[in-house]
Formats: C-alpha cells, structure tokens, sequence
C-alpha cells in the first residue's frame, strides 16, 4: 500500500489519520483529498468562521 499524504502540508498520514475529504466538482465528479488531523481542524475552524460571517452579515442586513 503506498504512503498517503497530506494534501496541505505534505506529512505522510498515520493509519489512524488517512481520512477522505470528497468534493464535489461538477454534478457527479468528485475530488478525493487527503487531510492530516492538524490540516482539518484548520480547514473545519476556518468554515465555521465563515459561517458566522455569512449569519453576522444575513442577521445585520434584516434588521
């Protein structure tokens, strides 16, 4: 089996690392990417970010 590897920074994963992130490219195509456990967590707190962004910014403009 050949060594997977951080999309991001590089590292070789651990077993217990080697997760898929899937995204969806076009209405049936997907891209399979591989995250190390620190790239993720970044990844995930940099969409939730984003999204109280984008509620902070619905909920301003309602009022």
């Amino acid at each position: 089996m050949s060594e997977k590897t951080c999309a991001v920074c590089g590292s070789v994963l651990k077993p217990e690392e080697i997760r898929i992130n899937e995204r969806r490219i076009r209405a049936g195509m997907r891209k399979t990417r591989y995250l190390c456990s620190s790239c993720r967590q970044s990844e995930y707190n940099q969409y939730v970010k984003s999204l109280k962004n984008l509620i902070e910014k619905n909920s301003s403009s309602v009022s």
